[in-house]
Formats: C-alpha cells, structure tokens, sequence
C-alpha cells in the first residue's frame, strides 16, 4: 500500500503545533512489511518535518521482536 506522503506531513503540522516531539510509527501492515520500509519512509518524513522529534518505530519495539520470533 503506497503512503499519503502529503498526509503524514499534514499530521507532522498538527504535531509540531502542539508542541509533541515523542512519535510512535505503528504501520497497520508493518507486520506484512518484513523489510520495514513503509515505517522507515514515515520515520523520514517525520524528521523532515519535525527535526527534534524522538521517534520509535513499532518494528523496533521488543513486543514486536517477540512476536516475530514466536511466529517464525
């Protein structure tokens, strides 16, 4: 599924102007995405648009980590 680049940037504005630099990037398909590209693009952007944003992805997450290795 492609990303709404220009959405992410829009929420990125909402954020900035309420002064939140901790960001959470949980992709609803992150679990289908092995390679972790669609959280990482999203992670870009955020820094873009937020330099000083504290971001962690859902894929880092050890709930995440867990997950996969119960999984496989």
């Amino acid at each position: 599924m492609a990303l709404n680049e220009a959405q992410i940037r829009s929420e990125c504005q909402i954020l900035k102007d309420k002064g939140i630099t901790d960001v959470a990037i949980v992709g609803i398909f992150s679990p289908l995405d092995i390679q972790g590209r669609q959280e990482a693009k999203v992670k870009e952007i955020v820094q873009q648009e937020i330099p000083d944003a504290d971001i962690v992805l859902s894929r880092d997450s050890k709930c995440t980590s867990r997950y996969r290795a119960v999984k496989s």
